[in-house]
């Protein structure tokens, strides 16, 4: 089987370690993600979902275990090579889109590769009309954020995720503030993505039944995996 784009080998976070406030968010999850595998991370607020995606993310340091993304390990890397990994293999679609107001739907999705430096700006405007085209939203591509529905604005940040194509993207709650319509059309299209272009999502929501028509639910309690479903 080829190597999973995220495995998680005991990882343990500690905040205020050695102090009186010393507080155990993650007790040894071990976690891993195949290529273009759907998973949904589910759990209560205070489960440490939060801290598990920073993790992932590599916006935050395990205290513990070892981390692998996309074949490497992370562990021993230093903060450069962190960022490189980050810009590189995973893309974020959080619950807010984040979009900047002042900029088309095209400047937004193209803006990652620019600032990357990848490759001349044609090829990265027909890369960024490509993904809009693939996410419904090409005949929109000079339009801004503010002339355009919450769902609309929400598959535009999901172009802007894959514009580096990215092996892993981390969906922070992405339809908590959709209708329920909108809710699945932004849900199937990256299950859709996902399926064409082998990408593998872990999908926060707690949302039960979105949760359901995922490959697998992981289920965070108190720090700890539970049910696996």
């Amino acid at each position: 089987m080829d190597e999973p784009v995220l495995r998680m080998d005991m990882i343990s976070k500690t905040y205020g370690a050695g102090t009186a406030a010393e507080t155990e968010v993650l007790h040894g999850i071990c976690l891993e993600l195949q290529r273009g595998e759907f998973v949904a991370l589910m759990g209560p607020s205070g489960s440490g979902k939060s801290t598990l995606l920073n993790i992932v993310g590599l916006l935050d340091r395990p205290s513990s275990g070892h981390l692998h993304i996309d074949g490497r390990d992370t562990t021993a890397l230093a903060e450069v090579d962190l960022t490189r990994l980050r810009g590189q293999s995973i893309g974020f679609v959080f619950q807010y889109h984040y979009l900047i107001t002042a900029f088309s739907a095209l400047e937004n999705v193209m803006m990652p590769a620019l600032l990357a430096h990848r490759g001349a700006s044609q090829s990265v405007k027909e890369h960024a009309l490509s993904l809009l085209d693939q996410v419904g939203l090409q005949p929109l591509a000079t339009h801004r954020p503010g002339d355009m529905s919450g769902g609309q604005q929400q598959r535009v940040a999901i172009a802007r995720a894959l514009a580096l194509d990215p092996p892993l993207v981390l969906a922070d709650e992405p339809t908590g503030n959709l209708d329920s319509a909108a809710a699945n059309t932004v849900f199937e299209l990256m299950r859709g993505v996902s399926a064409r272009r082998g990408t593998a999502f872990l999908f926060v929501t707690h949302n039960l039944a979105l949760g359901q028509r995922c490959d697998r639910i992981v289920e965070l309690i108190d720090g700890h995996i539970g049910a696996r479903r």
